[in-house]
């Protein structure tokens, strides 16, 4: 028998084993362990056969070796086939022998009755450890874990004696380790007690673990799903349009009824169910998904097919490009119908809480993040509206309407109740006081959604707690000064018990007094006893806690005033045992008050008479006591500076508060009295002039406490004292002008006018004829002439310096510009200068609008007119701010003057700088004088051959 094919078939498959076994190691490709799995199985039902054809064989062998004895055969073809078939049984062994010891794949027979290992090749000694030797005295099972022993007898005895057989089992190496092997049996033919079968075992441990995990997450893939609340899905749509769900969560199933598996059959169904108003916007928003591949998303509502109502759902998904055109959107549904509800009763709630709001007395604002106003009541607008003149509406900034000093406040507050926190505090408005209280609007989750203000008008609860703690201060400065003593009663056994201080007030001695309910009547005044002995029976009565005041008389017939507190003790019967109380002398307290009354009535008057603010600071200038005139003088009264400890000194100009903290403070810290004048802006905005004396105030032991000052108001004062400064340094200029004036008679007019003389005295009157007459006349017409032309400067000055009340308006300095440009443009071009300006940080004063464009004229002509001969003209102009002044400067690259030798004359009449140009000497007077006449003044800066700059300030 010829078993060479075979042979070739299984080597082929050898190969084959190995290159999957190869790309398995590579890889643990799922697909690669299958096919290794068949290979095995294949591998071993091959190797089965072989060795069923060997045992034919060997059958076949000995029968037609028997026949041939039986028979005596001599034939040579007998002999040679024998041989033949001898040789190539050999062969096959020795191949099939080959095929078992180095294949692999783990494979071994074994004793199915003694279950002992017969055989084991070379790659089931790599896999489990063991060497030939051991492997052959041990059984199969040994290489099984401990546990599975029962199952494996029970395994073999179910298959029996059956040819073929596979599973996957648990297997146990030499070192402990278990792996899963998928193995495959085969019986072979029994040799005498023995019953051999062939066993090949596959490691497959990987692959159980991948697929413990594949499970595990699939597992895990729809319990997040299940989790989730809506609907995760996988929807592709191909360029044909055709659609389909490759996953879709178990939520579909209450939505519609419908199981994830029918929808995978036929996906048409979700259709269906989409409300009919809303099914074309789902598709058209899918198609622009598809062509823009931009996420999917929109609201729309599904008809539930068992409640019959619509819900709403809200559909999200990313899309992702692939093949073929082919998109697939992973999202998920979720159910908003409860939130569109909300939404809906939600609107109701606002409309009644708007109602509530404005129901309520108090002011309330809702505020959110930001502080803008999100929602108010009607108080709250009538509050604003009365407060600040205006209309209070939503998207205002609450912070609009505080006062600055107190933003930061607002703002602190709003974080804290942004943080969780309601904080509460009062403020005062003017004579009114508020409380003020800033709450968090929590959700239900105790989230912050908002802020609301409560302002509540505690004015009078305000004044009433104000009243109560000065009585309460004075009561504890009077029970200091005080006498007091104990007394206990015995209801019982009717005692009267009084300790060493009852006797003090009463000023009587134990000797000579014996306390009783009777004796201690006798000393209460006739008109106290009454109302004493009703009280004393309403806490018998009522059982509470008492206290009085009244009156007792004194041996030497004087009166003490006594104030006395009772208190009862009960039994278990709630009946009275005893009654315990003291007793203190509080004349001394009633003379006091009665005196502090008087006191502060008259120190109070006094205050309130004097027309200077009184008030007093601690060594750390916070205000202690502010007296009522200065909610006259300032417009803050005492609780402003005491809720603001900086008020005093924030109201203060800087220049004033830095003079005030570093001169004289230090000086009042020394001991010594000090006195400023100072500006206060009031609460209006309004400016006072204030003059300060401070005196320190010491303690006994020296050490300075407290400052006491006044401040008068001299706003009046100084504003005279302004006026008549101003009227002085307007008399200064009126008399430098007259002698200025003086000096131009003096000289400008004498010069012609005795030309004029001269003239005159040659003029020959008996031959008018004569040509001496004639040059006499014309000289007398230029003398004329030239005396007018005097005559008319001096007049156009004078009528500047006279002028009053000139109406002021609002002036744009580009427009003036523009003007004065205009009226000199063809000197301009014929010049080829160059004119820049920039008026954005002062682009118009209020003044008078003929001074101004006179002094930007005058300016303009003069830098034109003594330009520079080497040189094209530049001439720029601008405007800043400077304190109370607009400063407009004109700057030039003209000739310059030589200020160090012309500075005191170039505003003078007359005055000229520069003998080559023409011109009278009158401009930069004009332009000084209006300056002036403005409440502003004029200053030169000019080097020679370089330039000047006039700066030119106007009152703002």
């Amino acid at each position: 028998m010829n078993l060479e094919p075979a042979y070739q078939a299984y080597q082929y498959l050898l190969s084959d084993l190995y290159n999957k076994v190869h790309l398995y190691a590579q890889g643990k490709d799922k697909a690669t362990v299958t096919s290794i799995n068949e290979m095995a199985k294949h591998q071993a039902l091959l190797l089965c056969l072989a060795f069923i054809t060997a045992g034919i064989a060997t059958v076949f062998y000995k029968r037609v070796s028997k026949q041939s004895r039986q028979k005596s055969l001599s034939l040579s073809e007998v002999v040679d086939e024998k041989q033949l078939l001898d040789n190539s049984l050999l062969k096959s062994k020795h191949q099939y022998q080959m095929l078992f010891d180095k294949n692999p794949i783990p494979m071994w027979v074994f004793d199915q009755n003694s279950y002992k290992f017969l055989q084991v090749n070379e790659a089931a000694q790599r896999e489990y450890g063991y060497s030939q030797e051991e492997f052959l005295q041990k059984t199969i099972l040994e290489i099984r874990p401990e546990s599975d022993t029962d199952e494996v007898i029970k395994r073999l005895s179910e298959i029996g004696k059956e040819n073929f057989a596979s599973s996957v089992r648990r297997h146990k190496r030499k070192n402990g380790s278990i792996f899963y092997a998928e193995v495959s049996s085969h019986a072979l033919p029994p040799e005498g007690n023995t019953q051999p079968r062939l066993v090949a075992a596959v490691n497959i441990h990987e692959r159980v673990q991948a697929l413990e995990e594949i499970n595990k997450r699939e597992k895990q893939l729809k319990e997040v799903s299940s989790s989730i609340p809506g609907i995760v899905y996988q929807f592709k749509l191909s360029k044909r349009k055709e659609y389909a769900f490759t996953f879709i969560s178990e939520g579909i199933n209450k939505l519609t009824d419908v199981s994830p598996d029918a929808i995978y059959q036929a996906p048409e169904l979700l259709l269906q169910y989409i409300h009919p108003e809303d099914l074309a916007l789902v598709k058209e928003s899918v198609e622009c998904s598809y062509k823009n591949l931009t996420p999917w998303e929109l609201e729309f509502r599904v008809n539930h097919p068992s409640t019959k109502k619509s819900m709403w759902l809200r559909g999200h998904s990313i899309p992702t490009y692939g093949e073929d055109e082919e998109v697939t959107w992973n999202g998920t549904f979720i159910n908003i119908t409860k939130l569109k509800e909300a939404q809906v009763k939600l609107i109701e709630s606002e409309a009644s809480l708007h109602a509530l709001l404005n129901s309520s007395p108090q002011a309330i604002f809702s505020l959110d993040q930001e502080l803008n106003i999100t929602m108010f009541n009607a108080v709250a607008a009538k509050e604003i509206k009365k407060f600040f003149l205006k209309d209070l509406a939503t998207g205002q900034n609450f912070l609009d309407f505080i006062v600055p000093e107190k933003k930061a406040c607002v703002t602190d507050s709003h974080a804290r109740a942004l943080k969780g926190r309601t904080v509460k505090f009062e403020e005062a408005v003017n004579d009114f006081f508020y409380e003020i209280i800033f709450r968090p609007v929590l959700n239900k989750n105790a989230e912050v959604l908002a802020v609301s203000i409560i302002l509540r008008d505690i004015s009078e609860h305000r004044n009433a707690i104000k009243t109560i703690k000065q009585n309460e201060a004075q009561l504890a400065r009077a029970q200091e000064l005080a006498k007091m003593g104990n007394f206990e009663y015995n209801a019982l056994t009717d005692t009267l018990t009084w300790s060493d201080g009852v006797y003090k007030v009463f000023q009587v001695t134990k000797e000579t007094f014996t306390p009783t309910l009777h004796s201690f009547k006798q000393r209460i005044h006739p008109e106290d006893r009454d109302t004493l002995q009703q009280e004393i029976n309403r806490v018998f009565s009522q059982k509470l806690i008492s206290n009085i005041e009244y009156c007792i008389l004194l041996q030497n017939g004087s009166t003490r005033h006594v104030y006395q507190i009772t208190e009862p003790t009960l039994d278990a019967n709630n009946n009275i045992i005893k009654i315990s109380g003291s007793i203190q002398d509080i004349t001394e307290r009633k003379l006091a008050e009665r005196e502090i009354t008087e006191a502060k009535n008259l120190l109070q008057s006094t205050i309130e008479n004097v027309p200077e603010v009184i008030f007093s600071f601690d060594t750390s200038l916070n205000i202690t006591y502010v007296s009522p005139q200065s909610v006259e003088i300032t417009g803050y009264n005492e609780n402003d500076y005491r809720n603001n400890a900086g008020l005093w000194l924030e109201t203060m100009y800087p220049a004033d508060r830095d003079k005030f903290l570093n001169h004289v403070v230090p000086n009042l810290l020394t001991g010594k009295r000090q006195q400023q004048e100072v500006r206060k802006i009031g609460r209006t905005g309004e400016m006072k002039w204030l003059l300060l004396r401070i005196s320190p105030m010491k303690n006994e032991k020296g050490k300075i406490i407290r400052f006491d000052a006044s401040a008068s108001d001299m706003t009046q004062y100084k504003i005279a004292e302004a006026k008549r400064n101003e009227l002085t340094e307007q008399l200064i200029r009126q008399n430098q002008n007259l002698q200025q004036f003086a000096y131009i008679v003096s000289h400008n007019l004498r010069a012609p006018i005795a030309n004029i003389l001269g003239l005159t005295s040659i003029y020959d009157r008996a031959k008018a004829e004569a040509p001496m007459n004639q040059r006499v006349i014309d000289g007398l017409v230029k003398s004329a002439q030239l005396l007018d032309t005097t005559i008319q400067d001096l007049n156009d000055i004078l009528s500047i310096r006279n002028e009053e009340n000139l109406v002021k308006e609002e002036i744009a300095f580009e427009d003036v510009l523009k003007d004065v440009l205009e009226s000199i443009s063809e000197k301009v071009k014929d010049i080829d200068a160059s004119i820049e300006y920039n008026f954005k940080l002062a682009p118009t004063v209020v003044s008078v609008r003929s001074y101004v464009y006179s002094i930007i004229q005058n300016l303009v002509t003069n830098a034109i007119k003594y330009r520079s001969s080497n040189r094209k003209l530049h001439l720029n102009l601008n405007t800043t701010k400077d304190s109370d002044y607009i400063c407009l400067r004109i700057s030039d690259n003209g000739c310059g003057i030589n200020l160090a030798k012309e500075k005191d004359k170039i505003f003078g009449l007359y005055k000229r700088f520069h003998s080559n140009t023409s011109g009278k000497g009158i401009g930069l007077h004009l332009v000084k004088t209006q300056a002036e006449m403005l409440g502003g003044r004029v200053e030169v800066e000019s080097e020679v051959n370089v330039g000047t700059t006039f700066k030119v300030y106007i009152k703002a």
